[in-house]
């Protein structure tokens, strides 16, 4: 009787530990369940984000196309609009060449340009020098720096009309004139393209300022300009310096923007809210 009890108990605790081992099994699906619906929940946004991302570009490019400012006409391709700038920086350049002709020159500019040359000349020959000793070329390239720094104050102070002149010149061409002829300057004319607002309605002087204060550096003369008059000769190199560094980088991003993007907007589209398309 002990004998049959006691193997009675032992079934007992084994169907007490399967019934316990079962429970726990069905307790651990439903959270691998959980974890793998998790998963595709999240997987599930991750592809909305992506695809309201497209949505919204496709949109815009759509708006753009059915404004009836655009005329339905598809976004301007790179190379015209490569041409289009260089025919209009040809043009400008030309515009300053006579204002810089008109305008009288400071008598001390030929000297100081003579000396920037002489400083450059004697640069390069120490270079050549000196070129294997390290030691050397760190000296070498201080005293340049700080031969050039001087001389460079004095001819970009020289240059203060001719500077002032050349903004003048850039909002004349590339923001009235742009504005009254829609969107078109003579390279732009030449090349089919014009610039239009993502909005749908005319680009107004404001979008063609911004515009113009960044692809044409408008905005890095501006400031040049007031460094050189207000800033004094000390920092001023190392200011000109760090300003027209940070614009060619502005320029490369704008450029690959223009490239690469789907709308074909750089940098200076965005923020203007502008965009470059074909006319016929």
């Amino acid at each position: 009787m002990k004998n049959e009890k006691q193997e009675k108990m032992k079934q007992m605790k084994k169907s007490k530990t399967i019934e316990a081992v079962v429970e726990e099994e069905v307790k651990r699906k439903p959270r691998k369940s959980s974890v793998k619906e998790e998963s595709k929940k999240k997987d599930s946004s991750k592809q909305k984000e992506v695809q309201e991302e497209v949505f919204h570009e496709n949109s815009q490019e759509q708006k753009l196309e059915n404004s009836p400012v655009t005329g339905g006409k598809r976004r301007a391709y790179f190379l015209p609009r490569v041409l289009a700038y260089f025919i209009d920086y040809l043009i400008v350049s030309m515009v300053l060449f006579l204002v810089a002709y008109i305008l009288p020159q400071d008598p001390n500019y030929e000297d100081y340009l003579k000396e920037y040359q002489d400083i450059q000349t004697e640069y390069m020959e120490k270079v050549s020098e000196e070129s294997e000793n390290e030691e050397s070329m760190t000296d070498i390239y201080e005293e340049y720096i700080n031969k050039s720094a001087d001389v460079t104050y004095d001819l970009d102070r020289c240059s203060v009309p001719i500077m002032i002149a050349e903004a003048f010149v850039l909002i004349g061409y590339y923001v009235v004139f742009q504005y009254y002829f829609h969107g078109q300057t003579i390279g732009k004319k030449l090349m089919k393209i014009r610039v239009v607002s993502t909005n749908g309605e005319e680009v107004s002087m404001n979008q063609y300022i911004f515009r113009t204060l960044l692809v044409q550096s408008l905005l890095a003369k501006m400031i040049l300009i007031e460094f050189v008059l207000f800033i004094g000769r000390a920092n001023y190199f190392y200011a000109s310096f760090a300003i027209q560094g940070i614009q060619m980088v502005l320029m490369i991003v704008t450029i690959f923007m223009a490239l690469y993007s789907k709308t074909g907007m750089g940098l200076h589209d965005r923020l203007a809210k502008t965009q470059v398309v074909m006319v016929d």
